[in-house]
């Protein structure tokens, strides 16, 4: 897997986390065969980064844990999994996201737990099956 990247494999299980991203690519493609992607993976309050505008997620991620794209400030697109599994996004996923103006959520998301609306947001698409959102 690319050196970008910090990836620890559970030793009791299948699951494949992304704990840190540590390039500095605009566009950042997540590799293959992660399952999981850990808090504050790509930048947090202290760190912040400025530069990543897109996120390509593999459809082998079925877990987005708390905040883990929070302080991605340049963010503005990110192409989810398709994977059934994926069905929660973590609390605070978008928490310092000065740029993202559209989210537009998978298909797979059943419920999103304290959905912090990032100040510039315009339009958030919001499918039929979707049974909770409970917002911060």
């Amino acid at each position: 897997m690319k050196t970008d990247f910090v990836i620890k494999k559970n030793p009791l299980g299948n699951d494949v986390y992304l704990c840190a991203y540590l390039g500095k690519e605009t566009v950042v493609e997540v590799p293959e065969g992660v399952t999981f992607i850990r808090s504050y993976a790509f930048a947090d309050e202290d760190n912040p980064n400025n530069i990543i505008t897109k996120i390509i997620l593999p459809d082998t991620v079925n877990q987005v844990d708390t905040a883990a794209f929070a302080y991605c400030k340049a963010l503005k697109d990110i192409q989810w999994p398709h994977n059934k599994d994926f069905r929660t996004w973590g609390v605070h996923l978008f928490q310092g996201c000065e740029s993202l103006e559209e989210i537009s959520l998978p298909d797979s998301i059943q419920t999103i737990i304290n959905f912090q609306v990032p100040p510039t947001l315009k339009t958030l698409e919001i499918h039929n099956d979707i049974t909770a959102i409970s917002q911060c």
